[in-house]
């Protein structure tokens, strides 16, 4: 596969940043979800351990649930509600949540990053550490700034860059790079 390049929007970086930004609050079901997929990944985690009966029984009701349903479900939960230790805080799930970070690896293709100022779900500062990582480690990086939006609608205004971006790629054009 000849990858020419990649673009994301609202990029959740840092996964442990992520843990206490949801917690509790209408997105949690983003925390949760990615607490079963990362457990799924890692079996070792065993976070059905840490669940206490409200949780077990959260677990067990939302394990086939699209998005929507996670966000009906699980809005305004809280890993204290639902557990009887908190695992984001154990030496296992610190050690995956670090492996998980993004911006220690850097991409070998022009990546365009875009987030929203305001964005609700993915503090706008994981997009900038994310860039500012990469941008120090070489990569050639195209950076937007959304201002007029937020998490989800930026999916709608960013899509006319991404096409931009790609089809620039695919041609060969060279890239704005936005790192100094």
């Amino acid at each position: 596969l000849n990858v020419v390049g990649a673009a994301a929007g609202g990029v959740p970086s840092n996964p442990e940043e992520l843990g206490t930004t949801l917690h509790g609050g209408p997105f949690f079901a983003f925390l949760a979800m990615a607490a079963v997929g990362l457990d799924a990944a890692y079996p070792e985690l065993d976070l059905e351990s840490y669940l206490n009966e409200q949780g077990r029984t959260l677990l067990e009701n939302n394990s086939q649930a699209c998005l929507a349903d996670g966000l009906l479900n699980l809005g305004f939960q809280s890993i204290d509600g639902l557990t009887t230790t908190n695992p984001l805080t154990t030496p296992e799930w610190q050690a995956r949540l670090a492996k998980n970070r993004l911006g220690q690896d850097t991409p070998e293709i022009p990546v365009m990053m875009y987030h929203q100022l305001l964005d609700e779900i993915i503090p706008y500062n994981q997009g900038t550490e994310l860039r500012d990582a990469w941008c120090q480690a070489g990569a050639e990086v195209q950076w937007f700034d959304m201002v007029t939006g937020e998490h989800a609608l930026g999916i709608f205004q960013g899509q006319d860059g991404t096409l931009r971006f790609l089809e620039e790629r695919f041609t060969g054009a060279p890239v704005t790079n936005s790192c100094p």
